[in-house]
């Protein structure tokens, strides 16, 4: 048995990709209503096209963690130390994948750096330029499970794979990690630049020197320079950059406009609080983050949406280095 903790809409997509292979799949969830319409019909909640497998339940009894074989952590990156630090002893040495795209807002950790401070189990990550619904609905998608274990990920891998969604394995989970959590801080800075109506050229500009503010503190951290050319490095820049569909590109907007998010009502902004811990990381490894550096400044307001172009273009000439 497979749990699945967080029963939002992409653990959703992947308790599904799991149990339409066979697998039997339990969805835990702290919302009544989330677990009753999981159980009920024939079809997944939202997506009356999609078909529920018959292998796919959901529960709100915090004790099937107990019972499972493997685990699958679908939490928000900001609710992962709470939750674990309520329920850790539940875990056993069970194989446990990550699905968090982000870095704490207060300590600057990863998501695997965390789940180690309270589990013994091998960990593992899944990241790459995947959409829930596109999942839910079959749309082919490729994603990377990575772990410091291969023959762990290769397991996983085999896990998930069918004709409509294809993992690749690798062992460099820093360079997985970083490249999820900085792409949704690029993707808020495309944001503004849709927001502020800048043009193509502008999108282009930003999403490529993104990618080598992403390497350069991957790399400052130990992780391969290829990773950040894969589907958990440029494929998810790429995806989250250009389609509506991202709520990081969304608040970006909302930010140019100068108007409020609400997570309450238009769900969490992982690019928000990851903006933070990039301070953090660059000032730690040493690294120039100048987009991600103003991304944060305008959610601090600290500068204004319309001259953020102006202080990044007016930096000094260098050599383009990646």
């Amino acid at each position: 048995m497979i749990v699945v903790v967080g029963a939002g809409s992409f653990g959703a997509a992947i308790g599904h990709c799991l149990a339409r292979n066979g697998h039997e799949v339990v969805m835990l969830s702290r919302n009544a209503d989330r677990v009753a319409a999981l159980n009920s019909g024939e079809a997944m909640p939202d997506y009356p096209s999609v078909v529920r497998p018959v292998t796919l339940f959901a529960t709100l009894d915090t004790q099937i963690i107990s019972k499972a074989n493997r685990i699958v952590i679908a939490l928000p990156t900001q609710q992962t130390r709470s939750f674990l630090d309520l329920h850790h002893q539940l875990f056993s040495d069970v194989p446990v994948l990550l699905l968090q795209k982000g870095v704490e807002k207060e300590t600057g950790l990863l998501p695997s750096e965390i789940a180690r401070q309270y589990l013994n189990a091998e960990i593992s990550v899944l990241s790459g330029p995947n959409f829930s619904d596109e999942i839910l609905m079959g749309i082919p998608t490729a994603t990377t499970i990575s772990s410091n274990n291969e023959s762990i990920a290769l397991a996983w891998a085999a896990l998930f794979k069918s004709n409509s969604f294809r993992p690749y394995v690798q062992t460099d989970m820093i360079g997985a990690q970083i490249g999820g959590a900085v792409k949704n801080v690029i993707a808020v800075a495309c944001g503004i630049v849709q927001g502020l109506q800048l043009g193509d050229n502008t999108t282009a500009a930003i999403i490529t020197r993104g990618l080598a503010e992403m390497a350069r503190l991957g790399c400052a951290m130990g992780a391969k320079k290829e990773t950040f050319l894969g589907l958990s490095g440029l494929g998810d820049l790429t995806l989250t950059c250009h389609s509506i569909k991202s709520r990081n590109l969304r608040f970006g907007i909302v930010l140019a406009n100068s108007e409020r998010w609400d997570e309450s009502t238009q769900g969490t902004v992982e690019g928000y609080h990851t903006a933070f811990s990039l301070e953090k990381l660059a000032q730690k490894y040493s690294v120039e983050m100048p987009i991600s550096q103003c991304v944060l400044k305008l959610i601090r307001n600290e500068i204004l949406s319309k001259d953020i172009v102006a202080v990044l273009m007016s930096r000094d000439l260098k050599q383009e280095v990646f």
